[in-house]
């Protein structure tokens, strides 16, 4: 993971492994080369350049509060262009009480083309401990007190010249966080503070780098990510690699394709020259290709019953008095609607002439004037003889 500490002075870049620390680039801003790559890029925004206020809004969601500080920052801070960040510190039904830090962001396009920071954090918010603790820190523009626990930032205090009754005035002031304070940590000259003893004091010397770095693997840097940006010079190293990928995947593909293009050519002939097999087979077995169809109309004629026969037939077994009202041929069905005095009479005759092969009754006789039935017969037939 890389880290920069971004300050009043310029810049320096830390490379954070397990084994250690180590400073890879420092200086003023021009004078950094770019770094390009994949992977975490932390920017920590030194308190020197931060602005801190601690303010209570109507308890709701994270967006909804970056909304409504980017709308309060202009009356909060003195800025022209103002960056921020926040931190919810406590949230009740009633109030969010959030931590909000800001900058100017004037540099910010400067510094993404050397440091495309994934994630951007006030240098406040980059204090994590085990236990809350509270550090005294040194620093040109006087001295700090940067109180913290696990779960990160409780306070600051910062004052030209410092005391020991405005290091109780501090603890007081944080609350019921004050009370839970386990461990002072002082980063300046032994004896220059005198304190309480209640709390056991420890002196650090002074690092080779920011104190904040310290626990900056173990800090949750979820809320503080910035929009995935990369520097012109990483864009251009990225855009080569990237059409060489596209290249090999589109030479793949084009293999791929031609096996497929070659497998389906290889079996349209094979189906091509069955076809051409069999049409061949087909044209020795019967020269002209017209007799079988009139061979197929000629089957279907002898089997056919002509109109004019079965007239005949119905005029030969219909009795005296009977009449054909309506008649349907479909192929090998008749359908006739029929009117007689003697229904019985109609269906034997019928029945026994030589075109019909069976008659049906289709519903009850129905009788009107003058004893006089209509009645519908369904008639299978077959050829006259």
């Amino acid at each position: 993971m890389l880290v920069s500490y971004w300050h009043k002075d310029g810049m320096e870049v830390y490379r954070v492994k397990d084994a250690g620390i180590e400073t890879v680039a420092s200086g003023r801003l021009d004078a950094i080369r770019p770094f390009t790559g994949w992977g975490r890029k932390v920017m920590i925004v030194g308190r020197d350049r931060l602005l801190w206020t601690r303010k209570r809004y109507p308890p709701t969601t994270g967006e909804n509060l970056a909304k409504a500080i980017q709308m309060d920052l202009k009356e909060l801070f003195p800025l022209k262009d103002p960056a921020f960040s926040f931190r919810i510190f406590e949230q009740t039904p009633a109030y969010s009480l959030v931590d909000i830090w800001t900058w100017d962001r004037s540099d910010h396009p400067a510094i993404r083309k050397i440091f495309p920071w994934s994630h951007i954090v006030p240098e406040d918010a980059a204090f994590v401990s085990d236990e809350s603790e509270i550090r005294v820190l040194d620093d040109p523009n006087g001295r700090h007190l940067m109180a913290h626990n696990k779960d990160g930032f409780l306070g600051r205090l910062s004052l030209r010249h410092l005391t020991g009754k405005d290091v109780e005035l501090f603890l007081r002031s944080l609350g019921k966080h004050g009370r839970e304070i386990k461990t002072i940590r002082l980063q300046t000259a032994p004896g220059e503070l005198e304190l309480s003893e209640t709390i056991p004091v420890v002196h650090e010397p002074p690092g080779e780098y920011p104190p904040c770095l310290k626990d900056i693997r173990r800090l949750n840097l979820k809320p503080f990510r910035s929009a995935p940006v990369m520097s012109m010079i990483a864009a251009v190293d990225f855009v080569p690699r990237l059409v060489l990928y596209l290249m090999i995947v589109y030479a793949a593909s084009l293999y791929i394709t031609q096996g497929r293009y070659d497998r389906t050519i290889q079996e349209t002939s094979q189906r091509l020259d069955g076809l051409t097999k069999t049409l061949s087979a087909a044209s020795l077995e019967e020269s002209d290709p017209s007799a079988r169809t009139l061979a197929e109309l000629q089957e279907r004629r002898k089997s056919r019953v002509e109109p004019l026969e079965i007239m005949n037939a119905l005029a030969r077994s219909l009795r005296a008095q009977s009449a054909v009202t309506r008649m349907v041929l479909n192929e090998n069905s008749l359908e006739l609607s029929i009117a007689s005095k003697e229904p019985l009479e109609v269906i034997r005759g019928l029945s026994t002439a030589n075109c019909v092969q069976s008659v049906k009754l289709r519903g009850s006789p129905f009788q009107g004037e003058g004893n006089v039935y209509n009645f519908l017969l369904t008639l299978e037939l077959k050829p006259c003889s």
